[in-house]
């Protein structure tokens, strides 16, 4: 079986991503080098910190930035001390203890650098300490940077707008899937320099995204849609079935268990919204069509059908202690005629509605399980 996936933010070389969407680490690294040293003398010394999550492993993203940063001083010609501290992601006693030491030991640390989005972790001890002097560089414009940065404490922080890379890495999964486009192996974003002055002109632009965002969410809105389950008591559909309800859709809960069905029923109207449970067999076309009727009858249409009824058995697997040879037939066949038949039948039951109505969505989820062979 193959798995489609893409890297973004941080890409991993030799691997089989479809794409990946980011910028260029060692590239970033150099920029932190330039805009510190176009700021300090050749001589100040500099402090690299780095921000332990767990464990002692740097992503490859934090190494590439460092290598390319480490690079850019040796071919300027820079003469100062290089000072490296390690610093705990949830330890504040620890980092200022840590802090004090190194800088109480090298007076002459004028600028400092995190290879991560955790810069305010040193800007909140500099300004605490009142060393707005010492030239700090980061990166990502996550709050509590964006704050630090617009009160002069971080010089600069280096962005590379996730946004982007998010939205661009699921359009080429959706480009592949379903249309069959290829994508470019490597697709590099802009590293974008954030400095106070301009700080509030990139927010804006990061606002027109957040509008799109919430356009696309409008055009998608499910409010007020009917939308039909099958096997909405299971434990897929039961999710989707109370999402959908909330975010404003009049869901039809179908399934062959009442008692899951009609709990789940009233858990979503507990919560004031709209829902209904109707018993159906899925691989029985009469039933659907009962169903059809009184769905039509509540609601007068259908806009959504989510096919998510299914299932396995045992023996209709291999387990790992079996091969292909111990696979039941009986149960094999039982599991694709509910998964396939259970899928075709209350498409052609409830598409019909959507035929007239000229207007309609069908989504089919399925489980998949491999047979091994040994």
């Amino acid at each position: 079986m193959k798995f489609l996936y893409v890297y973004v933010d941080s890409n991993i070389e030799g691997q089989h991503q479809l794409a990946y969407f980011g910028t260029e680490s060692y590239d970033a690294g150099v920029i932190a080098a330039r805009l510190l040293m176009d700021r300090l003398s050749s001589s100040s010394d500099i402090l690299m910190a780095r921000i332990i999550h767990s464990g002692k492993n740097d992503s490859n993203q934090g190494k590439n930035r460092r290598e390319g940063f480490c690079h850019y001083l040796t071919e300027t010609g820079f003469n100062g001390n290089l000072h490296e501290v390690e610093l705990k992601i949830n330890d504040s006693v620890y980092n200022v203890m840590k802090m004090d030491e190194i800088f109480e030991a090298n007076p002459n640390i004028n600028g400092a650098v995190i290879f991560n989005s955790t810069c305010y972790i040193l800007g909140n001890y500099l300004k605490a300490r009142g060393m707005q002097s010492v030239k700090l560089v980061g990166y990502d414009l996550i709050g509590r940077n964006t704050q630090l940065l617009s009160e002069g404490v971080i010089t600069a922080l280096i962005a590379q707008r996730p946004e982007r890379q998010g939205y661009d890495g699921i359009k080429s999964l959706c480009n592949h899937l379903l249309f069959k486009q290829g994508s470019e192996k490597v697709n590099l974003m802009p590293i974008d320099i954030l400095l106070k002055e301009n700080l509030k002109y990139y927010l804006n632009n990061k606002l027109s995204t957040y509008k799109f965002v919430r356009t696309m969410n409008e055009l998608f809105n499910v409010k007020g849609k009917v939308v039909v389950i099958t096997g909405g008591a299971g434990i897929l559909g039961k999710g989707i079935a109370a999402y959908l309800a909330k975010e404003g859709a009049k869901v039809v809960v179908l399934d062959r268990s009442e008692e899951a069905g009609k709990a789940l029923v009233d858990s979503i109207k507990a919560e004031g919204n709209e829902a209904m449970f109707l018993y159906t067999d899925v691989m029985d076309k009469e039933v659907l069509e009962g169903n059809k009727v009184e769905i039509m009858k509540a609601y007068g249409r259908i806009d959504v059908l989510l096919n998510a009824a299914g299932g396995n058995m045992a023996g209709a697997t291999i387990a790992p202690d079996k091969t292909f040879f111990d696979l039941q037939i009986d149960a094999f066949k039982k599991v694709v005629d509910l998964n396939l038949f259970g899928t075709v039948l209350p498409t052609m039951v409830f598409a019909e509605i959507m035929v007239e109505q000229k207007k309609g969505s069908i989504v089919n989820f399925f489980a998949l399980n491999q047979l091994f062979v040994h």
